[in-house]
């Protein structure tokens, strides 16, 4: 699923599964947009960057989803460049990346740790 330039879109509600971008985001991709990502599920996705979720330049609302079994062969599960997301209530589990983390933030990104709070992050595979 591919965002761009778009503000005020809400991704609800949705299974997103097995989806593959060779480049960024295998389950979402937002580029210079403002969207609320919000209870969704997201898993065995994949791409080289953000397996999960690439966020590029955006100041995303991501909240109440489950990203469980997706593969970065770069960087991070969810993987949020030069933006500014609110991340909250979140499951990232049994994901998979060469680097980083869960979450990783670009050295761009301007988020603020207050504004990634109360998710849960288990079993990370590097």
């Amino acid at each position: 699923m591919a965002i761009e330039n778009s503000n005020n879109v809400i991704i609800r509600n949705n299974i997103i599964v097995h989806s593959y971008n060779p480049e960024n985001g295998g389950g979402i991709f937002t580029i210079w947009s403002r969207a609320i990502i919000d209870k969704n599920i997201i898993c065995n996705n994949s791409s080289d960057a953000g397996g999960a979720i690439f966020s590029h330049t955006c100041t995303n609302i991501i909240t109440g989803n489950l990203t469980v079994n997706n593969i970065a062969t770069g960087i991070g599960a969810c993987y949020l460049y030069a933006s500014s997301p609110v991340f909250y209530n979140n499951t990232v589990c049994n994901n998979s990346c060469l680097f980083g983390t869960g979450i990783q933030f670009s050295l761009f990104s301007d988020a603020d740790l207050k504004q990634v709070y109360s998710n849960l992050f288990q079993q990370m595979k590097t």
